[in-house]
């Protein structure tokens, strides 16, 4: 079974705006213009994460042959690890895929053509794949905070030595950056879950017709 990060995304299933009640509308409309708050936020941090993980890729190939038996070699390919794993659960994809989905499969294939009103909605299934996998994330981003931290503390402790100083001091400022954006991402991604639970909960309520949503 392939690890749950790579979970494949189940195939979206749009059904058009006029299904829903008008009150089901409105709320759509209240939580598609937070979600879009949260989609600039989340960018913003994914794309500096990204900016850090190739960083500290540059160094992990420039410096294995030589650094791969040294101790603090370790902890860096832990934090590798950890800011590849985040990297991989491909959050800013899964986002489009949410919003896009609420313009029609056409948009879901070519988001570059969304624009106007949203004419669609998603079904349940699309729904809650997405928050289980930002529910994963957020589990992974308190788990990541503890394993950067003690790899900072250890970092700082080895430049006492004074061996590879620069290096080291390098793979620190890094490690920090990493564990800074990790914890400013989950308050964006609790909000981002917030939002598709209410999603979620108006779309179901305002159903004309209860059998055209696909229930886990």
């Amino acid at each position: 079974m392939a690890p749950r990060r790579f979970r494949r995304t189940p195939e979206v299933i749009c059904s058009p705006r006029s299904f829903l009640e008008s009150s089901a509308c409105d709320a759509v409309d209240a939580a598609l213009k937070d979600l879009k708050n949260c989609g600039r936020k989340l960018q913003s941090l994914l794309v500096s994460h990204g900016d850090e993980v190739r960083l500290l890729e540059r160094l992990y190939y420039k410096g294995k042959n030589q650094h791969r038996s040294a101790l603090f070699w370790n902890r860096l390919e832990e934090v590798r690890k950890y800011g590849k794993r985040l990297q991989e659960l491909e959050l800013l994809n899964l986002f489009e895929l949410l919003r896009c989905s609420f313009f029609g499969l056409a948009v879901v294939a070519n988001p570059k053509a969304l624009k106007g009103p949203w004419t669609h909605y998603p079904d349940s299934r699309c729904v809650i794949f997405i928050m289980e996998r930002i529910s994963s994330c957020l589990f992974l981003l308190m788990k990541s905070h503890r394993q950067l931290a003690e790899a900072y503390r250890f970092f700082v402790v080895s430049m006492q030595s004074g061996y590879f100083v620069q290096l080291v001091l390098t793979i620190t400022s890094i490690t920090s950056r990493l564990d800074i954006l990790a914890m400013e991402l989950q308050p964006v991604l609790s909000d981002w879950h917030r939002t598709s639970t209410a999603l979620l909960s108006s779309l179901h309520v305002g159903l004309h017709n209860l059998r055209k949503v696909s229930f886990l």
